[in-house]
């Protein structure tokens, strides 16, 4: 499904340069729960960044699906983005304006679907992360918590192929975490391809494949039997 090569993010300050990823290589097979977890500044985000486009490499190549993402417009970059990924940052991004029903249809604007349709696949994942009963409120009249739920719903939404998830449950308690990561762990199940960046130890066991991030550098990548 993606194929990273001699993959480089050098950071440039002055006559100061940094290297922020350095990854010989990297192939994620459709189907993987990868759990990437290292210390503070190991390059963590930055790959997940790279893998969703929202930054470039310096240097070395990207292979999505056999495709190489360094070729696509801006266009069909934000085409990938909608179609391809979900997102699920450390910070909602929810727009205030919008009612949280508001929120998590927009990635189906250009969904041919009815609008019954969408209010049912709406309902159906609120009800999986249980906030029904928020849909019509807006953001801040809702908890952290209730935020990160509802920023989950939007980047699922669509049923992307591939899930990005940089600490999704950072703002949650036990039991919502625990509903969260078994949402997750369902999606995975039916063959949805996830990259989890955490710092929790516990949130690993629900990951097929563990990848922690040295420097840049990857130093452990293994299967698990979970």
């Amino acid at each position: 499904m993606i194929k990273l090569e001699m993959i480089k993010k050098i950071y440039k300050q002055k006559e100061l340069t940094s290297t922020g990823l350095d990854i010989k290589k990297l192939e994620i097979k459709q189907g993987d729960f990868i759990g990437i977890t290292g210390s503070s500044g190991s390059g963590k985000s930055t790959l997940l960044n790279i893998l969703g486009t929202l930054d470039a490499p310096t240097q070395g190549s990207y292979l999505y699906k056999e495709n190489d993402v360094a070729t696509y417009s801006n266009k069909q970059l934000a085409n990938f983005r909608n179609q391809e990924i979900g997102f699920v940052v450390q910070f909602f991004a929810l727009i205030q304006d919008y009612t949280i029903f508001e929120n998590i249809q927009l990635p189906l604007h250009y969904q041919k679907l009815t609008g019954k349709a969408k209010k049912a696949l709406i309902h159906d994942v609120a009800d999986k992360l249980d906030i029904r009963d928020i849909l019509g409120k807006y953001p801040n009249q809702l908890s952290g918590g209730q935020q990160q739920r509802a920023a989950i719903a939007r980047a699922m939404i669509n049923q992307p192929p591939l899930i990005l998830a940089d600490e999704p449950t950072g703002n949650l308690d036990n039991q919502n975490t625990i509903r969260v990561m078994t949402y997750l762990k369902d999606l995975h199940n039916s063959g949805h391809t996830i990259c989890l960046v955490t710092h929790e130890a516990e949130l690993l066991t629900y990951c097929n494949r563990k990848i922690v991030l040295e420097d840049g550098r990857i130093s452990y990548d293994e299967f698990s039997d979970y």
